[in-house]
C-alpha cells in the first residue's frame, strides 16, 4: 500500500504505541498543504468557509492553505495552549516561514548553513547572555596568593594540627619551593604530589607554583597500574609524597613530607622566589576518566586562575576569618578550588576527612561549627543531615547534576549555589544560587568566560532549544598530556571570537531559559558522574574485557532509588566459562580507582539489543542486592556488632560474617557511613582503604582491635537498639 492509503487505524493497532489521553498516540506535530486551495465543481459555485477548532488535535499543527491561484500560500498554526503561548507558536510560525524563504532562495545550501535565527536573537544568546560576566586583569597563582599575604599577614591561612598564619605559611612554601628548584623544577615542569589532606599539601600546592611549576595530584588511594600511568605521562622532576610507598619508582627525586625534609631546607631563604613565570604556563594537571580505556590529563595554566578569585570575594564573599573545609579527595579538582579559595580571599584552609563530617563529636564538631564555606557533591549531602554544618555555611552544589529534592530540601535553611564547570576549564563555569521551589538551573556564565548552545554545525539554538554547551575564556585548559588526538577533539576553533581562540566541547547537553540562564538537560556521551568524579564508562569497560573468561560487557549508571547513583556492570561470559564476581571484583580494583569499581555484577547469556543492533540499556534488567545462604553466624560479641552496623547501612535484614560489603550493595560512599557508624558505636578509627582490603566481617574484625572499644562494645552487644 502507499502510505496515503494505509489506514490510520492499522498502523497504530501494528506499532502498538503506548496511549495516553494527553496526546497522539504515534506524533505531536502536524503539517498539511493544500495545494488547490479550492473546490470547482461543474455547474456550482463554490465558497471556502474555515471551520473554527475548539480544541487542538496535536500539539501543533501547521496547515499551509492556497491563497490564490498564483500559489501563494497562508501558513495556520493551531497549538495546545497549555503547551504554548500565542507569541510563542507566532515565534515557531516565523521560523518556519524564515526556513521556507532561504530554502527556496538557495536550494543547494546545506541544513547548517540554513540561520532561522533573527539578528536580534543571535545578538541575545551569543552577546547579551555573555555580557553579565565581568572582565578581571589576569595575573598568576603566586602573585595572587602573595599579594593576600601582603594584606592580611597575621591571618589564619591554614587550620590543621596547629594554626598557622598567612606569613607563615608562606614562608614555608618559599623554602620548599627553593629547594625544588634546586632539583630544576621550573616553568611547564611536572611536581607529583601525592599526600592525605592535611597542612603539607597546602605547602606543597603554593610551593610547586611558587617554583613555576606545575602540580600535578596523584590520589594516594589509586591503585599502583594508575599512579604508573600519571608517571608515565607526565614524567615529574620531582614527587613529593607524605609516605615513601605511596608511588612506583620512578627516575623523578622523591621528597618525603615531614620534620626531616623541613629540618634539611631549614636554612633556605623565605624570600618568594621569581621564576620566568607566564600566564600561559602550566598550573597543574587534574586526570579524569577515558573513554579509550586510559585516564587523561588535563592541563591547566594560570590564565583561569583570576576568575575564581572573584567568584570567591564577590559572590562567595570569602573574606578574612572564613573557614572553609577541604574534603575532596587530591585526585578531583574540587580540592584545588577549595584550597584556593580559601588561600586566595584571606580565609582560612581546613583540611578534613569527611568520612567524619557523620556523628562528629569533640574537636571535629569544632572545626565544621566554624565552617563558613563547604564545597560538596549531591550525593554526599544527601545522605547528611541539617545538623552537620551551622545554618551560617554557604553550601557550594558541585560535580553532579542536583536533584530539586535535595534543593527544597536544605533551602532555606541554608544558602546553596550551584557551581558547574568542566575540569578543562578551570574548575567552574557557570554559578546560580538554588531555592527551593525554583527549578533547579546552572544559571549565569563567571566573570572571564563564555558560552555557547550549539548544535551540530557549530550554530547557536534559539532560548529553550537543547544543544551542547561549549565554553571559551581563559580559563580553559591547553589540553591533555600527550593526547593530540584527544586534544584536538574537544578544544575546536570558536567562530564567534578573536582568531586563533577556542572553545571547550563539553558534551553536556542544555538550554537557554528566557532568563539567560543554562538549564541541563543530559549528556550526549556516555559519560557520567558519580559522587563528583568524572566516569567514562568506556573505560570500566575496557578494563572488564581485558579479563579472563569476559566475552562482552556493558557498564551502565543506574538510579533505582533517587538520589542512589550505583555503577552496574553486565557481563556475557566466555564459552565454557562461569561468572567469577569476587575475581573481577578483585582484578578492577587493582587497576581503577575505587569510585570505578561496580556495586553489581549482573550475569546475563547475551546483552539485550535494539532492533538495529545497538544495544538496548532499558532492557538491562535491576541488578539484585541480596546475600547468599551459609555466609556465616556472628562467633563473637565484635562480629554481631559489625553484622548489624552493615546491615543497617545497606538496608538489609542481616549480614553473614563472610558476606563481602560490596558485593550485596556497598558503594564508597555507603563505606564513609558504615566506617562513621563504626567510629562513633565502638570508637574505633579505620580508614576507606581497610574496608576495600577486607570487605567482610571476619576479614575486618582483626582490625578493630581497640582497647577504648571493648566497654562500649560489650554494651552494643547486649542492648542493639543503641546502634546509631
Amino acid at each position: 500500500l502507499d502510505h496515503q492509503d494505509l489506514p490510520f487505524e492499522r498502523l497504530v493497532e501494528h506499532l502498538q504505541p503506548t496511549r495516553s489521553l494527553a496526546r497522539h498516540p504515534l506524533f505531536q506535530v502536524a503539517l498539511t498543504v493544500d495545494r488547490d486551495g479550492w473546490l470547482d465543481l461543474a455547474g456550482l459555485n463554490t465558497v471556502s468557509e474555515e471551520a473554527p477548532f475548539d480544541t487542538a488535535k496535536f500539539d501543533l499543527f501547521f496547515a499551509f492553505v492556497s491563497r490564490d491561484d498564483e500559489g501563494d500560500l497562508d501558513v495556520k498554526v493551531t497549538y495546545a495552549k497549555d503547551l504554548f503561548t500565542r507569541s510563542s507558536a507566532e515565534v515557531l510560525a516565523q521560523r518556519l516561514v524564515d526556513l521556507l524563504v532561504q530554502v527556496a532562495a538557495r536550494p543547494e545550501s546545506p541544513l547548517g548553513g540554513i540561520d532561522i535565527m533573527t539578528a536580534a536573537e543571535r545578538r541575545r544568546v551569543l552577546e547579551e547572555f555573555n555580557d553579565n560576566t565581568p572582565r578581571v586583569p589576569l595575573e598568576t597563582l603566586p602573585a595572587l596568593f602573595e599579594r593576600q599575604v601582603s594584606q592580611t599577614p597575621q591571618a589564619v591561612a591554614v587550620v590543621a594540627d596547629t594554626e598557622i598564619t598567612y606569613e607563615q605559611l608562606n614562608a614555608r612554601a618559599n623554602r620548599l619551593a627553593h629547594h625544588l628548584a634546586s632539583h630544576g623544577v621550573g616553568p611547564d615542569v611536572h611536581v607529583a604530589v601525592s599526600m592525605g589532606r592535611s597542612l603539607e599539601l597546602v605547602t606543597a600546592l603554593l610551593a610547586v607554583s611558587k617554583a613555576g611549576g606545575c602540580f600535578v595530584p596523584v590520589d594516594p588511594t589509586y591503585p599502583q597500574p594508575r599512579k604508573q600511568r600519571i608517571l608515565d605521562d607526565t614524567s615529574p622532576a620531582v614527587v613529593l609524597v607524605d609516605d615513601p610507598g605511596q608511588l612506583p619508582a620512578s627516575d623523578a627525586v622523591m621528597l618525603v613530607a615531614g620534620s626531616e625534609l623541613w629540618r634539611e631546607i631549614g636554612g633556605l631563604p623565605e624570600e618568594n622566589p621569581r621564576p620566568s613565570l607566564s600566564l600561559d604556563n602550566g598550573s597543574y594537571v587534574i586526570y579524569t576518566s577515558g573513554s579509550t580505556g586510559v585516564p587523561k590529563g588535563a592541563t591547566l595554566t594560570h590564565r583561569g586562575i583570576t576568575r575564581l578569585l572573584h567568584r570567591f570575594r564577590e559572590d562567595f564573599e570569602v573574606r578574612p576569618g572564613s573557614r572553609i573545609l577541604q574534603i575532596s579527595s587530591i585526585g578531583f579538582d574540587g580540592s584545588v578550588w577549595e584550597m584556593l579559595m580559601a588561600l586566595l580571599a584571606g580565609g582560612a584552609v581546613i583540611p578534613f576527612d569527611p568520612q567524619r563530617l557523620v556523628n562528629a563529636t569533640g574537636a571535629d564538631a569544632e572545626l565544621i561549627g566554624q565552617t563558613t564555606h563547604v564545597t560538596v557533591t549531591p550525593t554526599l549531602l544527601a545522605s547528611l543531615t541539617h545538623d552537620t554544618f551551622p545554618d551560617s555555611a554557604m553550601l557550594i552544589v558541585a560535580g553532579e547534576e542536583v536533584p530539586q529534592w535535595l534543593v527544597d530540601s536544605w533551602s532555606p535553611q541554608f544558602r546553596l549555589v550551584n557551581s558547574y564547570g568542566p575540569s578543562e576549564a578551570t574548575v567552574i563555569t557557570t554559578g546560580a544560587w538554588l531555592i527551593g521551589g525554583v527549578p533547579v538551573n546552572l544559571g549565569i556564565p563567571v566573570a572571564n568566560t563564555d558560552v555557547y548552545v550549539l548544535d551540530q554545525f557549530l550554530q547557536p539554538v534559539p532560548v529553550g532549544v537543547a544543544g551542547e554547551l561549549y565554553v571559551a575564556g581563559p580559563g580553559l585548559g591547553r589540553g591533555y598530556v600527550g593526547r593530540r588526538g584527544q586534544t584536538a577533539s574537544r578544544f575546536v576553533a570558536c567562530p564567534f571570537g578573536a582568531a586563533g581562540q577556542l572553545m571547550y566541547r563539553s558534551g553536556d547537553v542544555v538550554r537557554w531559559d528566557s532568563a539567560g540562564r543554562l538549564v541541563f538537560i543530559g549528556r550526549s556521551d556516555d559519560q557520567v558522574k558519580i559522587r563528583g568524579f568524572r566516569i567514562e564508562l568506556g573505560e570500566i569497560e575496557t578494563a572488564l574485557s581485558a579479563i579472563a573468561g569476559v566475552r562482552q560487557v556493558a557498564v551502565v549508571m543506574r538510579e533505582d532509588q533517587p538520589g542512589d547513583k550505583r555503577l552496574v556492570a553486565y557481563v556475557v561470559p566466555a564459552e565454557g566459562a562461569a561468572a567469577d564476581v569476587p575475581r573481577m571484583r578483585r582484578e578492577l580494583t587493582s587497576r581503577l580507582p575505587e569510585y570505578m569499581v561496580p556495586s553489581a555484577f549482573v550475569t546475563m547469556d547475551a546483552l539485550p539489543l535494539t532492533p538495529n543492533g545497538k544495544l538496548n540499556r532499558r532492557a538491562l534488567p535491576a541488578p539484585v542486592y541480596g546475600l547468599t545462604a551459609g555466609h556465616g553466624v556472628p562467633r563473637t560479641a565484635r562480629q554481631e556488632v559489625l553484622c548489624q552496623l552493615f546491615a543497617g547501612v545497606l538496608g538489609l535484614p542481616q549480614v553473614g560474617v563472610h558476606d563481602n560489603f560490596f558485593d550485596i550493595g556497598g558503594h564508597s560512599l555507603l563505606a564513609t557511613r558504615v566506617l562513621n557508624r563504626i567510629r562513633s558505636t565502638l570508637g574505633v578509627e579505620i580508614g576507606v582503604r581497610t574496608l576495600f582490603e577486607n570487605p567482610t566481617v571476619a576479614a575486618l574484625e582483626p582490625h578493630l582491635v581497640s582497647a577504648t572499644a571493648r566497654p562500649r562494645l560489650t554494651q552494643i552487644a547486649n542492648r542493639p537498639e543503641q546502634l546509631p
